[in-house]
């Protein structure tokens, strides 16, 4: 019995660990089509700095403080192997890139708005600017990325690119497994404690099995996964290439003028074009090559960012609601007509909302 107690403990912790990486992580929809501006390759390549094929080698985590002593910031250091210079002045063979969120070392992760998540081992078509400067080194941030598997290319949220049109990288389908999950580092069990969803709750957990914080501590350290595994799941029916239309009937007859409608016998299917998957990279890049020689605007070159510099952060603006500002406008001068007509309504017995005129 004491055995399973102390197995058991690890579950609930791990468990919770889950829970508390779920709710600290916010949830995003994205369209299963892009083509609009996020897509626009001429406008990624003329707002870049650099443009290479690169290789996640290396993810480091902080956290960062703000000067006024208010809240944190997870912040994620990228390292990348730099495979092939597209657009940019480049020398170094490595580059360390800085994004916000990220883990925040107790058992949460926090998501910002359109920063993408690099693992290591991606291989991604980068557009870089600005490095340590924004929340995100990638020019439109999320979307100067492109993701590279089996030489085949992907949007940032894994969406297969199908065409590349006027310069616009068509995306459409359901990303592959390997761009569904994702991993960070577990948090070290001390560190679960200063979760603000779970340092209330651990405690009981541990005292309800009959644990001390020692035993449990070890059996943490011994049985807890080193990281923890977060899955996006998709409908197919949400990226299906052909939408089936059921069989209607024709609308019940409303007058003479209409006529009987025939009964569709078989579904009715819309043909979309045909796609043999993915673009290879060489296609991509291509057109990536043709519009870096075209485009005017000045590349630099881009600098590392040290994952051991000082992260302390300005204070982020918080807005309060609009002030409205209310005018006093003059009172309108009522007309000899309009008096005549007020005083119509007035008298008028049928009115119930207005008393005869002269009554009291």
């Amino acid at each position: 019995m004491t055995t399973k107690s102390r197995s058991n403990i690890c579950g609930t912790v791990c468990m919770a660990l889950m829970y508390s990486l779920v709710v600290s992580t916010p949830a995003g929809a994205h369209s299963a089509v892009a083509g609009g501006q996020d897509s626009n390759l001429s406008a990624l390549v003329d707002g870049s700095q650099l443009i290479a094929l690169t290789t996640v080698e290396e993810v480091q985590y902080r956290t960062a403080t703000f000067s006024d002593g208010n809240g944190m910031m997870p912040v994620s250091f990228v390292t990348v192997r730099i495979d092939k210079v597209f657009r940019g002045k480049q020398t170094t063979q490595r580059l360390t890139l800085r994004f916000m969120g990220g883990p925040d070392g107790m058992g949460g992760v926090m998501g910002i708005s359109g920063v993408p998540t690099l693992q290591k081992g991606d291989r991604d078509i980068l557009f870089i600017t600005g490095n340590g400067e924004t929340r995100c080194a990638l020019v439109h941030c999320e979307w100067g990325r492109y993701r590279i598997l089996k030489d085949r290319v992907y949007n940032t949220h894994g969406f297969p690119v199908l065409s590349l049109a006027k310069n616009y990288a068509l995306a459409r389908g359901i990303p592959p497994i390997e761009f569904r999950v994702v991993r960070f580092p577990s948090p070290k069990f001390d560190d679960l404690f200063k979760n603000p969803f779970l340092k209330g709750e651990l405690p009981q957990m541990i005292q309800s099995r009959g644990l001390t914080i020692e035993q449990a501590r070890a059996q943490y350290e011994k049985a807890a996964p080193k990281f923890i595994e977060l899955k996006k799941e998709y409908d197919a029916r949400d990226f299906a290439l052909e939408v089936p239309i059921p069989p209607e009937t024709a609308p019940p007859q409303q007058g003479p003028a209409l006529k009987k409608l025939p009964t569709l016998k078989a579904p009715v299917r819309l043909q979309r074009p045909a796609f043999n998957g993915p673009i290879h990279i060489n296609e991509f890049i291509g057109l990536i090559g043709k519009l870096s020689r075209t485009s005017t605007s000045v590349v630099r070159v881009i600098a590392s960012i040290d994952p051991a510099m000082p992260l302390v952060f300005k204070p982020i603006p918080r807005s309060g609601p609009p002030k409205i500002t209310r005018t006093n406008r003059p009172a309108l001068e009522e007309s000899d007509a309009d008096r005549a007509w007020r005083e119509a309504e007035e008298r008028d017995p049928f009115n119930p909302g207005q008393k005869p005129l002269g009554a009291k």
